[in-house]
């Protein structure tokens, strides 16, 4: 069908066509190759949703692909770490720049020294 000929809905559509979303809660999904039946647009406040919907008919059972390869298994069980910025050992700590640029005649706590 061209993409001139594609019907809109605006607000509400008909019971027997459905969003993805709507397809996945009832357990279906597209099938391989089904074209989008309509746009379907929703305003909501100052938002506009807009998204394809499918003829529930023509749907299929959700099947859940299992990907076997180690990589992404390793991805989706555990979230990688952020980077970090490296943390000083220890030993590397040095005082504050505000503290190395006193006074000579003043501690670095603040109190003058008594010589």
């Amino acid at each position: 069908m061209p993409k001139g000929k594609i019907p809109t809905y605006y607000q509400t559509h008909p019971p027997d066509l459905a969003t993805i979303e709507a397809l996945r809660l009832a357990g279906l999904q597209s099938a391989d190759g089904q074209r989008v039946a309509a746009v379907f647009k929703l305003r909501t406040g100052d938002r506009e949703h807009l998204s394809g919907i499918y003829r529930r008919a023509d749907a299929v059972p959700l099947q859940v692909k299992k990907n076997t390869s180690a990589c992404s298994r390793d991805v989706w069980k555990s979230p990688r770490p952020l980077a970090r910025r490296p943390v000083p050992r220890p030993s590397e700590k040095r005082p504050p720049p505000s503290l190395t640029a006193t006074a000579s005649s003043a501690r670095a706590d603040g109190f003058k020294s008594m010589s």
